[in-house]
């Protein structure tokens, strides 16, 4: 529930847009709470589409002067589109029978730190601290570009 404003769950897809669209646009660097950003795969696409929208203030009007009126708004379709959401569990589901190194990918990827201890000891069983850094996490980044 909130008070004001948007909900966490609507505020938290907008920020994650206008970040997104902020980097495509030349931001190299942000501050920001990992938390309280998704990325955009994870975003339905009404949802990506509607915060758009209202990021470029793309209100549309109909006719001129004492007439005109507001036929759509962003904010109130983006708000409406999340009335009924409510945030995720903090607890993630990991693929079963994926490896280690997947498994710690995925995590890093997700944010989500349940069972990442008992991941890394058992990655650390293969493999040195700084093969894990360099060669899984690192790897995995440079295939997503």
């Amino acid at each position: 529930m909130f008070r004001f404003g948007l909900s966490p769950v609507s505020r938290t897809v907008l920020n994650s847009v206008f970040l997104h669209d902020a980097v495509e646009a030349g931001l190299d660097m942000a501050i920001v709470h990992a938390s309280k950003i998704q990325p955009l795969y994870k975003i339905d696409a009404r949802g990506r589409e509607l915060a758009r929208q209202l990021i470029y203030d793309e209100r549309r009007w109909e006719g001129e002067g004492e007439n005109r009126k507001l036929v759509f708004d962003p904010l109130t379709e983006f708000m409406a589109c999340y009335a009924d959401k409510k945030k995720e569990s903090a607890e993630k589901i990991v693929v079963a029978g994926a490896t280690v190194e997947e498994r710690l990918r995925n995590r890093i990827i997700d944010g989500n730190k349940v069972g990442m201890s008992a991941d890394l000891e058992e990655a650390l069983k293969q493999f040195k601290p700084l093969d894990i850094v360099n060669t899984i996490f690192v790897r995995r980044h440079e295939n997503r570009r």
